[in-house]
Order: structure tokens, then C-alpha cells, then sequence
């Protein structure tokens, strides 16, 4: 979103509704006590604190995708790779 300026391009990019995504962002900064975003009418833009945490959060993001890596690889070692089939009663 910091990138696209605007919640609806955002929210078309992530696969949500603009109101879900707004909603999500609320939380996020009720439950940080900040604002992130400057909005108008026509335009989204970070703040300056937004402008410091947007590193910080892709850094987590990306932590997060490199623990879900590691832990599928082990588990895949230590269990063998996990398939679905369709349910068989008899």
C-alpha cells in the first residue's frame, strides 16, 4: 500500500476488500497506539513513524516465510513428504 498510494489498489494486489484491508490496518494501529498512514480523499502516505516501521515489518515478514520454510523442511525429513488423498471408507 505504501507503494501504491491508495487502499483499494492495495487491497486489489492482496486479494481483500478495501474496507477489510482498512480494517486490518485500524487494528494494526490501535493496537501499536500510532498512526501509520496520512489519509485523504485521494491519497494514502506514510507517516513518519509508518515510513520507520515498513522495514521493520517486511524484515518480520520475511523472517516469518524463512521459519515456515525451515520448519516444512524438517518436517518433510522427518515424516516424509505429506500427500493428500481423497477419503476411501472401504
Amino acid at each position: 500500500m505504501a507503494e501504491l498510494g491508495s487502499f483499494q489498489k492495495a487491497a486489489d494486489r492482496l486479494h481483500l476488500t478495501q474496507p477489510g484491508l482498512s480494517r486490518r490496518i485500524q487494528k494494526l494501529e490501535q493496537a501499536l497506539g500510532v498512526e501509520l498512514f496520512h489519509r485523504t480523499t485521494r491519497s494514502v502516505a506514510l507517516t513518519g513513524v509508518g515510513r520507520q516501521f515498513l522495514p521493520m515489518a517486511r524484515q518480520q515478514i520475511s523472517q516469518l516465510g524463512t521459519m515456515l520454510s525451515s520448519i516444512r523442511e524438517i518436517a518433510e525429513k522427518r515424516f516424509g513428504k505429506v500427500r493428500s488423498r481423497a477419503f476411501r471408507p472401504w
